[in-house]
C-alpha cells in the first residue's frame, strides 16, 4: 500500500482528529514535527557541540528517533494528499532524475 493510501485510510478511521482547516495548517504542524526531530537529535551524543542540562540531557533513543521522523513523513504525506500529489511517484520521479543526472556525471568521469 502506498503512502498515499495508508494516511488516507488512517485519516478516514480516526475522523475529526486528524482534521487541519487550511494546508498553512498543515504546513505548521510539519515546522512543529521538524523541530521535534531537532530536539531529539541534538540529544545525540557528538551532534552539538553544547553541554547537556538537567531539562535535556543528551540522550535519545532509536525509538524515538524514528518516531519523530514518522512523524514528519506523515505530515508532509498529509500535506501532499491535500495538495494532490501522490508522494510514491514524486519520490520515485525525483530518484531517477538524480540517478540519471548523477549516474552520466559518474560516467565523465571513469
Amino acid at each position: 500500500m502506498t503512502l498515499n493510501k495508508r494516511i488516507k485510510a488512517t485519516r478516514a478511521k480516526i475522523g475529526a482528529v486528524w482534521v487541519t482547516p487550511s494546508m498553512r495548517d498543515d504546513f505548521m504542524y510539519i515546522v512543529t514535527e521538524v523541530g521535534e526531530l531537532g530536539d531529539e537529535l541534538a540529544r545525540m551524543p557528538g551532534f552539538l557541540d553544547v553541554v547537556p542540562s538537567r531539562n535535556h540531557p543528551r540522550v535519545t533513543s532509536q525509538e524515538q528517533l524514528e518516531e519523530e521522523i514518522a512523524d514528519v513523513v506523515i505530515m508532509v504525506t498529509s500535506l501532499a494528499i491535500e495538495l494532490g500529489i501522490d508522494v510514491d511517484e514524486a519520490v520515485d520521479k525525483k530518484l531517477r532524475y538524480l540517478e540519471e543526472k548523477f549516474g552520466q556525471q559518474l560516467q565523465l568521469l571513469l
